[in-house]
């Protein structure tokens, strides 16, 4: 509220109203409606309140820097008032609260301002974590630092409308009164003012805070008269002023422009410049001079009054700046902003709008119609219907097109807009933004296309930990890569040595036949210079990303086509370090494959052809099997025949070389070969009978089998003992553990078994490292057996190493539950098993038992714990 009637000397607002009655107003009002209200005056003193908030009042106003942030917020909106032009100035102080001001201005001075605040919107979103925050930050207690903001009263917009029009009708009371005293003291001045009226003007101008000056443009433009507004704008005392001219105070001033400034100031009374001034420091500062024509007892001068424009210089320059910062913001996000008017003509647009289309200024269609050709055909129906819903309905719009720039780059675009109102809430205008979301959308599609490789590499691992043959591994692989990857096509070929032809041994596809129709091969031939090729002699990874247009791909360019193949990878597939093969992965569109694909192709390649070495080696190990049970049946069938011959000579040699173990060996296999003979003698008699069947033979081989293989087990659990060539030396338990895992690791991960270990440094013992490896594997074959056998959930086996003491000890401790406490203090006995007479032999604990306390003079024991059974070796 103002009143510009009368322009009296600045006085302070306390000296035109009474305060006092002020103050009881606004405690009356805020007993009535609950609401805080305050009077501070220029200074920022407060003069008059009621109903402060707890939280400003013990908290915000005591903290000293909170309380900063509450003298900010008055300096601002005291600084924000004096271009006031509204109902009321609305402000979230640095707080967090919402401050709500009105000036008061007398006789145009802003003496004091009338506040309202400390309060919520109710569409305001309540951020407590924020004030949680703050609480933390200033040492707040925050259970009553929040319970005061509890009580903070929310209000909406409209209430505090309401409430803002009771002030500003409160504000114009104070203003009539301020302005009934000032009435009072004028007709007291004007008393005065014929007599004190020269004296008056004389102080007002050098008391003024607008520095003045007088020139005489008779005596080369010299200062003739300043006030001591212009002597400390200057910095120098009246006497020097007045004996400078203009150019030794204003270096860029035109003195030849001197008569067109006179002739100008002479028919419109005054001018308005901008120029610089050299102050004492020797620093420009930039200023606004307005000049006016002067006749003073017969003489032309030119009166002149001037201020600082510095803040006003810098403003312009940072808002140069900022509208530099956003023109480059948008250039850096892609991010353009529009204006069309409802007619669909476009009013304007920015420099990003031009960039993101790919277009010139000129270029741009400033119709909406002829915008619509810029968009892809199969989008602009779409666009559109998004653009005419917001314009009929009023509603914000956001679509996604596709645009074909002059430059001839393909461009997907991510529009938004909103229709904007007009003062009588009517639609006036459309105002958008326009943003190129080409690279993010190719990036989506590349991660996509990443975690459907991610997708296939997981489910390739699992077919391999499943799969015990080639063929059905190599159909399962192209299955998952067609139906997990989003690929047309994937196939898996292996070189004919002979012909040199990459043969199909595996496929999948979304449609078929395109295999039957071509001829691909690793020869320097058309057929072999293609990815499939390419990629088995090199060894590596091909890939083409336009199938249909390179020349390498040409004999399969009408297939290709045919089927919808744009972009093709081969990999190469070895085994044992040697190329065999490649897979072959067909996308329908073109630069499916990106480098960052690279990686993870490769790392499939690798897993597959590590599966391959798998399943060899596994086909190697089957086949020294059957050697080793074919040798053991002719080593047996030798003994049998010498049996009788040499029996005497066999009894000393056995006693000699082996002692007593050679019989406990015997007496084990005892049992297998009457089984053995037992099962022949059968089979025999089902022949003869001609009852004999495939199934049957099948059955009876197996039986047999069965005990050759537990006699070959019996065999390797005495082997390492009875080597004879075994030295005393030093070795560390870890490495033990570590070379046992290595034979049986591949056989406890197949079982899905944990082993975890446990150890201590420098754990080095002396004794016969084989030995003691014989003594752990017995163990874990053991546990291994147990957890299967009994289908463990979650199957785990510990292994802990520690010193004790002088004895370096090894637990081994599994989940399986135990041994029956009936049995486990005969586990070490010879013969004595817990297994069935086909899986156990009785003897590899015994033989652990007797490594470990007789040949390393060491102790073997075992208890159960909690879970299950545990080991304890001290050596």
């Amino acid at each position: 509220m103002s009143s510009n009637d009368k322009k009296p000397p600045k006085r302070a607002f306390a000296q035109l109203v009474d305060i006092a009655q002020i103050q009881r107003m606004l405690e009356a009002q805020h007993k009535v409606t609950g609401v805080l209200s305050a009077i501070l005056d220029s200074d920022a003193n407060i003069l008059a309140a009621a109903g402060w908030q707890d939280i400003c009042t013990r908290f915000h106003r005591v903290h000293p820097e909170t309380c900063k942030r509450c003298r900010e917020s008055d300096l601002y909106i005291k600084a924000h008032l004096v271009d006031f032009i509204g109902e009321y100035l609305d402000y979230k102080c640095r707080n967090g609260l919402r401050d709500v001001a009105v000036p008061i201005i007398i006789a145009g001075e802003h003496l004091a301002t009338f506040y309202t605040g400390q309060f919520f919107y109710d569409d305001d979103m309540l951020d407590v974590e924020y004030f949680r925050a703050q609480a933390l930050e200033f040492g707040f207690d925050e259970e009553s630092y929040l319970e005061a903001l509890s009580r903070v009263p929310v209000f909406t917009r409209e209430q505090i409308r309401n409430i803002m029009e009771f002030y500003r009708n409160l504000v114009q009371i104070m203003v009539d009164m301020g302005l009934k005293y000032l009435e009072l003291q004028q007709e007291v001045t004007e008393r005065k003012l014929a007599e004190k009226e020269a004296s008056f003007f004389r102080n007002l101008i050098e008391n003024t805070s607008d520095p003045v000056h007088v020139i005489d443009p008779a005596d080369g433009c010299r200062m003739i008269y300043c006030n001591q507004a212009a002597c400390l704008h200057f910095g120098m005392d009246r006497e020097k002023l007045l004996t400078m001219r203009i150019p030794d105070w204003d270096p860029v001033f035109d003195m030849g422009s001197l008569d067109t400034i006179r002739e100008q100031i002479k028919q419109n009374r005054s001018l308005r410049i901008e120029t610089l001034h050299r102050v004492a420091s020797g620093e420009l500062v930039p200023v606004e001079v307005t000049v006016n024509y002067l006749i003073h007892e017969d003489k032309e001068l030119f009166a002149g009054y001037f201020h600082d424009i510095s803040a006003r210089k810098a403003m312009e320059a940072a808002l140069r700046t900022s509208e530099q910062n956003l023109i480059e913001a948008q250039r850096i996000a892609r991010v353009g902003n529009w204006v069309w008017d409802l007619s669909g003509r476009l009013l304007s647009a920015s420099p990003e709008c031009y960039r993101v289309f790919g277009l010139t200024s000129t270029d741009l269609a400033d119709c909406y119609t002829a915008f619509l050709k810029l968009v892809h055909p199969e989008d602009r129906e779409s666009t559109q219907a998004a653009f005419e819903n917001c314009l009929k309905n009023h509603l914000p719009h956001s679509v996604e097109y596709r645009v074909l720039g002059h430059d001839g780059s393909g461009r997907i675009i991510h529009e938004q807009g909103d229709v904007v109102f007009d003062a009588q809430g009517n639609p006036d205008h459309l105002v958008g933004t326009v943003q190129d979301i080409t690279l993010r959308k190719k990036a989506e599609q590349q991660i996509l296309r990443l975690n459907q490789l991610y997708a296939i590499l997981s489910q390739v691992n699992q077919a391999i930990a499943r799969s015990a043959d080639q063929s059905a591994l190599f159909q399962e692989i192209c299955r998952v890569i067609v139906e997990h990857g989003g690929f047309r096509l994937a196939w898996i070929g292996l070189v004919d040595e002979d012909s040199g032809v990459v043969k199909p041994v595996a496929s999948s596809s979304i449609a078929s036949g395109y295999l039957d129709n071509i001829r691909v091969t690793v020869r320097e031939e058309p057929e072999g210079m293609g990815p499939t090729g390419s990629a088995i002699r090199k060894g590596t990874l091909q890939i083409v990303n336009d199938f249909l247009s390179n020349p390498r791909t040409a004999p399969w360019h009408k297939d290709a086509e045919k089927h919808g193949y744009n972009s093709v990878a081969a990999v190469a597939l070895k085994l044992n370090g040697r190329t065999i093969g490649a897979l072959t992965i067909y996308g329908g569109e073109k630069n499916f494959f990106h480098g960052q694909m690279s990686g993870l192709l490769m790392q499939l390649a690798e897993d597959i052809s590590f599966a391959l070495d798998n399943l060899d080696r596994e086909d190697r190990r089957k086949e020294a099997e059957r050697a080793l049970q074919k040798e053991i049946v002719e080593r047996l069938q030798a003994l049998e025949a010498l049996h009788e011959k040499d029996q005497m000579f066999m009894h000393q040699s056995r006693q000699a070389a082996m002692g007593e173990m050679i019989n406990n060996i015997a007496h084990q296999w005892r049992q297998p070969l009457n089984v053995i003979a037992i099962t022949i003698q059968d089979l025999m008699v089902t022949y003869e009978l001609d009852e004999c069947s495939d199934e049957y033979i099948n059955d009876t081989v197996k039986q047999i089998m069965n005990q050759v293989l537990h006699m070959s087990q019996t065999i390797d659990d005495f082997r390492n003992f009875l080597r004879p060539d075994q030295e005393i030396k030093q070795f560390n338990l870890l490495d033990a553990v570590k070379k046992t895992l290595v034979l049986v690791g591949d056989s406890f991960k197949a079982q899905d078994i944990t082993i975890e270990i446990a150890a201590q440094e420098d754990l080095i013992v002396t004794g016969y490292q084989n030995e003691y490896c014989q003594v752990l594997l017995n163990i874990l074959n053991n546990a291994r057996d147990v957890l299967t056998e009994r289908k463990t959930d979650s199957p785990r086996i510990e292994i802990n190493l520690f010193r004790e003491g002088h004895r370096h000890v090894a637990t081994i401790t599994d989940n399986a539950g135990g041994i029956q406490e009936t049995v486990i203090d005969r586990i070490f006995k010879p013969y004595f098993t817990t297994k069935d007479a086909d899986k156990g032999t009785g003897i590899g604990l015994y033989i652990s038992k007797t490594i470990v306390e007789k040949r390393m003079n060491g102790k073997i024991s075992v208890r159960n714990t909690g879970r299950g059974a545990e080991f304890r070796i001290e050596v």
